[in-house]
Order: structure tokens, then sequence, then C-alpha cells
């Protein structure tokens, strides 16, 4: 019996993860469009400074490509806004998929790195289960929780048909 392998690489140049594999693996119906609301996970360590459960939509390309978008909530905006455009890596393996983006903003050694990701796997033919997490570190002189946090969402998507969205 053949056995696939995938190694998951993050490089501290790109941050980038890649996938490699001996054959293509089983999973391939995690392919599509997803979307749903997930829930603020509450415990030790975890902040939310104003910040509201997401309504998050996540495509995900059988090419490795995927994008992650968020309901416009502010601005007088409406529908959804891709975030971090371009920036998102994903490694897949079967039923499971890991999606990450790290950047950064550093003005004259001040600024900000913010990490985002999202691991999910399928619990259904149309279900996901999703834990998302992001952490900021607004690097500053004195640590406080407003300026270090890290916030949890968990839940499920549901597949949506790109007629659909």
């Amino acid at each position: 019996m053949a056995m696939s392998r995938r190694l998951f690489v993050l490089s501290a140049a790109g941050f980038a993860v890649a996938a490699t594999t001996a054959r293509a693996a089983p999973g391939d119906e995690i392919v599509g469009i997803w979307q749903g609301t997930l829930a603020l996970v509450s415990g030790a360590g975890l902040e939310a400074p104003g910040y509201a459960s997401p309504e998050l939509r996540i495509v995900i390309g059988d090419d490795g490509d995927v994008q992650v978008f968020m309901m416009a909530r502010e601005d007088g905006r409406q529908g959804f806004e891709e975030v971090k455009p371009g920036s998102f890596r994903m490694g897949r393996l079967g039923p499971n998929v890991v999606i990450v983006s790290i950047d950064a903003f550093s003005p004259l050694g001040q600024g900000w790195v913010e990490t985002w990701s999202i691991t999910a796997t399928l619990r259904g033919a149309d279900t996901l289960a999703v834990v998302f997490t992001r952490q900021v570190n607004n690097m500053p002189e004195e640590p406080s929780t407003e300026a270090i946090y890290s916030i949890v969402h968990s839940g499920e998507m549901q597949r949506v048909l790109p007629d659909h969205v």
C-alpha cells in the first residue's frame, strides 16, 4: 500500500507554507468556498479588545491558492472584503488544512507584527470545523494587553456554491 507523505515548512524569510507529496492525497472535497460566523473563545491569555465574532469566507483552490475574506462592518462598507490579499499560504493533507499569514509594519524600528492562522477539517461534505487564531504584537516599550494580544474563534463554516457569493 503506497503511503502519501507531506512536509510542511515555515520559512523564516518568507513565512510561506509549502506542501510536497508523493501522490495526490484524498480530501479534494475541501476545495471550494466556505462561509460562517465563528464564536469567540475565552480563556487565560486570550483577549478581545473590541473585537467582534467575524463572519469569514475562505476560498480554497485546488492549485494551492487560498483567499480569506471578512464581512466589512465599519465605515459604511458592506459585503465581504479580502483580508491581507496575497499573503495567505496553505498546507493541506487529506481533509485538513492549515492557512497562515504573518506580516509586519515597522517604521523606524517601531511597529507591529500580526499572525493569522486558520486550521480546519471536514466535518461532512458541506461542513468545515474551523479554529481561527489572531495574534498581534504592537512592540510597545511596556507590554500591555492592549498592545499585545491573542484572539481565538472556533465554529463551523458551510460550503457556499459559487453562484451564491
